[in-house]
C-alpha cells in the first residue's frame, strides 16, 4: 500500500475518534485556563463548549465496524451509549463546584474518554489501559474532597483497583498465551474450548467487575461515595460501570458460550450476590450517601442480569435500564449536595427540613424511582428486567434465570425499607425542635432542578417510547 494510501486510511479511521479527540484538547484548553482565571463561569463554559461539540462529533458518525488497525470497534450501540456519556458530564455543570474547577473538569473529561474507549476497545492491551485511565482518574477525583476521610478512600480505592488490576493481567497473558491474539473480534467458543484460557476471561471479567461495582470487587465503594466530591461520585457512579457493562457484553456475544456453561452461571451468581449484598448493606446504613452507595452497587447486579440474559428485547432493556438509571442517579446526588450543604448528611436529620416540603416531595419521587414503584420511570426499568429474566428462563429453561428473577423482586420489595426511611423522617418523623429552629431554606434555582428532575422520571413513566426515540436521536450508525 501506497503512503498516500496509508495516511488516508489512518485519517478516516481517526474521524471515529473525533468525539475523543475533542475531548481530550478540551481537557487542555481547561488547564491552560485555569492558570489564568479562577473563575468559575468561563471554566464551566469552555467544560460545556467541549462535551457539546463532542457530542455532535459522535452523533455525526455514520459507519460502524472495526477501524485503526481493528483496535477499536463502533456501532450503533456503543454510539449512543457514548453520547449518554456526555450528557452525563454536561449535567454535572449544575452541581457548584467552589475550588480547583479547572483540575475537576480536565479529570472529569478524562474520565469520558477513558470509559468511551472501554466500550469501544477491540485490543486486549486497549482495554486494559482504558480501564486503567478511568480508574487513575477516579483515584483522583475522590480524593478531590480535601479531607482526610476522602484522601483515606482514595488510597483504598488504589489498593483494591491495584489488585483487579493485577488479576486482570493475568487474565490477558493467559488469553494472548493461548490464542496468540490480542483482538476480541476473533474469540470463538472453539478459541476458548480449554479450561486455561477460560479462567483467563474470567480474570479479564473480573476486572471489569471493579469498574462495574459487581461483588466481591464493589468493596471500594461505600467508602468512596461517602467521602468523594458528590459531583464526581455522580458521573464515576454512572459512566465507568455502564462502559465497563457495554464491554462485558461485547465480550460474552463474542464468546457466544452456551448459557449453561460454567463461566455464565459464575457471572450470573456472583450478579445475584451483588444484589443481596448491596441490598442488605443499605439496610444497615444511617449515613445517606453510604445508603445509595449500597443501593447502587444493588442496581449493578440487576444491569449485569440484563447484559448476560439472551432474550429477544435485551438491547431496548438494557438501553432503557441504562438511561434511567443514569437520570436517577445524577438526581438523588444533585439533591443529596444540597441537603448537605446546609449540614444534613444522616438519614434521620431530614426530619430537620419540613418545610421544604417541595425539595423532599422531589427528592421522594426520585427514590420511590430508584425503588421501582409507578408512576415513575424506575418502574419501567425494572419491569423490562424482570420481563427479560422471564423471557430467557421461557426460552432456555435455565432456572438460574428464574432465580436472578426472583433474587430482582426481593431486593426491589426490600429495598422499599431503606429508600423509603427518607421520606418518612422528611414528613412523618417527630421531633423534639420548635419551628424557629427548622429554619433551613434551600435557593429556588435548588428547587426548580429537583422539581426538572423529577418531572422528566414522571414523564418517561407515561411516554417509555421518548427513550428508545432518544437512542435513535443519539446514533444514526450504520454496522
Amino acid at each position: 500500500m501506497k503512503l498516500n494510501d496509508q495516511l488516508h486510511d489512518i485519517l478516516h479511521d481517526l474521524s471515529f475518534i473525533g468525539s475523543e479527540t475533542v475531548l481530550v484538547l478540551g481537557a487542555m484548553v481547561l488547564l491552560v485556563s485555569g492558570l489564568i482565571t479562577r473563575n468559575q463561569l468561563p471554566l464551566k463554559l469552555i467544560f460545556s463548549i467541549t462535551l457539546v461539540f463532542s457530542l455532535y462529533l459522535n452523533i455525526q458518525v455514520v459507519q460502524g465496524g472495526l477501524f485503526l488497525s481493528d483496535s477499536l470497534f463502533m456501532n450503533a450501540e456503543i454510539a449512543s451509549f457514548a453520547s449518554l456519556f456526555i450528557i452525563a458530564g454536561l449535567s454535572i455543570v449544575v452541581f457548584p463546584r467552589k475550588k480547583h474547577a479547572a483540575e475537576f473538569y480536565f479529570f472529569i473529561l478524562a474520565l469520558i474518554v477513558g470509559s468511551i474507549f472501554m466500550m469501544k476497545a477491540n485490543s486486549l492491551l486497549i482495554i486494559y489501559l482504558s480501564i486503567e485511565l478511568a480508574s487513575f482518574v477516579s483515584y483522583i477525583l475522590t480524593s478531590f474532597s480535601f479531607r482526610k476521610e476522602g484522601h483515606e478512600a482514595a488510597i483504598k480505592y488504589l489498593l483494591f483497583g491495584a489488585l483487579s488490576s493485577a488479576i486482570m493481567l493475568i487474565g490477558l497473558g493467559l488469553i494472548y498465551g493461548i490464542t496468540q491474539s490480542f483482538y476480541l473480534s476473533v474469540w470463538t467458543p472453539e478459541l476458548f474450548s480449554s479450561l486455561l484460557v477460560q479462567i483467563g476471561v474470567l480474570f479479564l471479567v473480573f476486572g471489569v467487575f471493579f469498574k462495574c461495582a459487581i461483588f466481591p470487587f464493589h468493596m471500594w465503594t461505600p467508602a468512596t461515595y461517602q467521602s468523594a466530591p458528590v459531583d464526581a461520585v455522580a458521573l464515576f457512579s454512572i459512566v465507568p460501570k455502564l462502559g465497563g457493562l457495554v464491554l462485558l457484553k461485547r465480550m460474552f456475544l463474542n464468546l457466544a458460550f452456551d448459557f449453561s456453561h460454567w463461566l455464565i452461571l459464575l457471572v450470573l451468581f456472583l450478579g445475584m450476590a451483588t444484589i443481596m449484598v448491596g441490598t442488605f448493606g443499605a439496610l444497615r446504613q444511617l449515613n445517606t450517601r453510604r445508603m445509595i452507595s449500597f443501593g447502587s452497587v444493588a442496581h449493578s447486579g440487576f444491569l449485569l442480569g440484563l447484559v448476560i440474559t439472551p432474550s429477544a428485547d435485551y438491547k431496548e432493556a438494557f438501553w432503557w435500564y441504562s438511561s434511567t438509571y443514569t437520570l436517577m442517579n445524577l438526581a438523588a446526588f444533585y439533591i443529596i449536595n444540597r441537603y448537605e450543604d446546609v449540614s444534613i448528611y444522616t438519614n434521620s436529620q431530614y426530619s430537620l427540613s419540613k418545610k421544604e416540603t417541595l425539595m423532599a416531595g422531589g427528592f421522594t419521587l426520585i427514590l420511590v424511582s430508584l425503588v421501582g414503584i409507578p408512576p415513575l420511570a424506575g418502574f419501567t426499568a425494572k419491569l423490562f428486567l424482570f420481563t427479560s429474566l422471564w423471557e430467557t428462563f421461557i426460552d432456555t429453561g435455565s432456572k438460574t434465570s428464574l432465580t436472578y428473577l426472583l433474587v430482582s423482586v426481593f431486593a426491589t420489595v426490600a429495598s422499599l425499607f431503606f429508600y423509603m426511611r427518607i421520606p418518612y423522617y422528611a414528613f412523618l418523623h417527630k421531633n423534639n425542635l420548635s419551628n424557629s429552629e427548622l429554619s433551613i431554606v434551600f435557593s429556588p434555582r435548588s428547587k426548580i432542578i429537583a422539581t426538572i428532575f423529577a418531572i422528566l422520571l414522571l414523564i418517561l413513566f407515561f411516554t417509555p417510547k421518548l427513550i428508545m426515540s432518544l437512542q435513535s436521536l443519539l446514533n444514526n450508525v450504520h454496522e
